[in-house]
């Protein structure tokens, strides 16, 4: 049989390739997302352990949802890594749910302090807060968008109005000393 002129076989095996490269390509970046969460988790984990402020704020979204202002907060971390001598933070029970740009993650962490007076204090506790992918692939990085269990600003209050005015109080007509019968 004569091979046909102008076949389209070589070009729909390069289509057919690129869609199966893209679907690769895709199923890896999901499955990237949850590895680029941990990493994430896990330099903050570092960063608290060898306590790097740098570093720490370096895992913040620039849009972050402070409950503070970002300066604020650093002064109390600063404050805080000064009074201890060794701050050991470990998570042990991590549960992320990625929607889309955004992941919720529960994280369980044990924290033990140890201060200049070389006392120690160990408590349990968990995390709870939100993040945010950042960038494009292959340079995406997941960033932290929101703490989840921090205080909410305190809503401002309305500046007070004219004061309603109080009726004053008029005795029963069929008492004679103005109290109930």
């Amino acid at each position: 049989m004569p091979k046909r002129r102008g076949s389209c076989w070589p070009a729909s095996n390069s289509v057919a390739a690129l869609l199966a490269l893209a679907t690769l390509l895709l199923l890896s970046a999901c499955a990237d997302d949850r590895a680029l969460i941990d990493r994430t988790l896990d330099a903050r984990e570092r960063a608290l352990n060898t306590k790097n402020l740098d570093d720490y704020f370096a895992l913040f979204s620039p849009d972050y949802l402070w409950a503070q202002s970002k300066d604020e907060y650093r002064a109390i971390m600063t404050k805080r890594f000064a009074h201890y001598l060794s701050v050991e933070y470990h998570p042990y029970s991590r549960q992320v749910d990625i929607d889309g740009d955004t992941a919720r993650v529960v994280q369980e962490y044990r924290f033990t302090l140890i201060d200049r007076y070389h006392q120690t204090k160990s408590f349990n506790g968990t995390d709870h807060f939100q993040l945010k992918r950042s960038g494009f692939w292959p340079f995406r990085q997941w960033l932290f968008y929101q703490g989840l269990d921090a205080p909410a600003k305190p809503a401002a209050t309305p500046a007070p109005g004219p004061a309603a005015p109080v009726p004053s109080p008029t005795p029963p007509v069929n008492s004679p000393h103005g109290g109930s019968p």
